[in-house]
């Protein structure tokens, strides 16, 4: 007769296999392919807002962006931005180029599949001033973007930041809007669907005024100075929320 000899097992060795043997299988699986949403990506003339969709969102759930001129070839002078634990990020880009981007999902057990391609233009999303339309005593800068008056005759009757009436024309009638806050920026907005031009201080929301009227040609804002100072054109990549209310 032959006996089998096992080794022996302390009590604390006995202990581990039973607390191992308790903890239940955990399984990860790679992330699903995130989409990127064109529709609520920004796009400005030297940079652009990418944003994107997840199907579920787990801790430690990072992105990797992606992109490339559309020009290049396939494979070619990609670039990517990874780390990434926002749905959204912002990307420099060249002005008049069209851009390939694409986004992945990545979690401790891999990557997800690549996105299907979101195009993103830079092209004709600049906003400046013409310079064959200045009058002669207006300078403008290098960047089409402020223009400058200023005349030694009409110096003592520049407005002051005290002021606090602004004058709206329309139509040929003249509307006076007196405010509590004097407006370091205004912002214009153009709806162009419902017919709407609206003004508000850019920097607290506030409505300074609002007119109707139906467009049936395409829309040319034109700016003045009648007083002595500088006027800069700014563009925003997103619609602010309180012009929406």
């Amino acid at each position: 007769m032959q006996a089998a000899l096992c080794p022996a097992r302390d009590s604390s060795s006995v202990q581990y296999l039973k607390l191992i043997s308790r903890l239940p299988a955990v399984f990860l699986a790679a992330p699903s392919v995130p989409v990127i949403n064109t529709e609520r990506c920004s796009v400005m003339w030297d940079s652009a807002t990418l944003r994107w969709s997840s199907a579920k969102a787990s801790p430690g759930l990072t992105y990797t962006l992606e992109y490339c001129r559309q020009c290049e070839l396939e494979g070619e002078g990609l670039r990517s931005i990874s780390g990434i634990k926002a749905c959204e990020q912002k990307v420099v880009l060249q002005p008049n180029e069209n851009y390939l981007f694409y986004i992945k999902a990545v979690n401790e057990a891999g990557a997800s599949e690549q996105s299907e391609a979101a195009l993103i233009s830079t092209k004709g999303t600049r906003f400046q001033l013409l310079k064959s339309s200045a009058h002669p005593a207006l300078t403008l800068s290098d960047d089409y973007t402020t223009l400058q008056f200023s005349h030694d005759a009409h110096h003592a009757n520049a407005p002051t930041n005290k002021e606090c009436r602004y004058q709206l024309l329309h139509n040929r009638v003249q509307s006076s809007v007196f405010v509590t806050e004097t407006p370091e920026r205004v912002g214009a907005f153009l709806d162009h669907q419902l017919s709407c031009l609206s003004f508000y201080n850019a920097c607290s929301g506030q409505l300074l005024g609002t007119f109707t009227q139906r467009f049936s040609q395409p829309c040319h804002p034109a700016l003045a100075l009648e007083q002595p100072g500088s006027l800069q054109v700014c563009m925003v990549p997103d619609v602010p929320e309180f012009t929406k209310s």
